[in-house]
């Protein structure tokens, strides 16, 4: 970008210079925004830990609270079958010369 010259530097100069203040834009966003919008939007919502009943938490929130279990679910359940299959490969690992 700073040694371009021409019809170069005028086309990609300003399209550089919005990606740099975009980026810019998102880093401050996520370290002053997002944080104190998350800590509104949870005031009133306990944490009740992995597996926790979706009935349990705000309505508005039920919806994501299954998602969320579901989700953990089946990571869980790929978790194991993966640690299972990790187990018979380095059970039958052919040694190298």
């Amino acid at each position: 970008m700073f040694f371009l010259a021409g019809v170069a530097r005028y086309l990609f100069v300003p399209l550089a210079e919005a990606v740099v203040f975009a980026m810019l834009a998102s880093y401050a966003l996520s370290r002053t925004l997002v944080p104190t919008m998350v800590m509104f939007f949870y005031r009133h919502v306990e944490y009740h830990g992995h597996g926790a009943d979706p009935d349990k938490v705000a309505p508005w929130l039920r919806p994501f609270a299954r998602v969320q279990v579901g989700f953990e679910k089946g990571f869980d359940k790929l978790r194991e079958n993966y640690r299972a299959l990790l187990g018979v490969v380095f059970e039958h690992r052919i040694p190298l010369p």
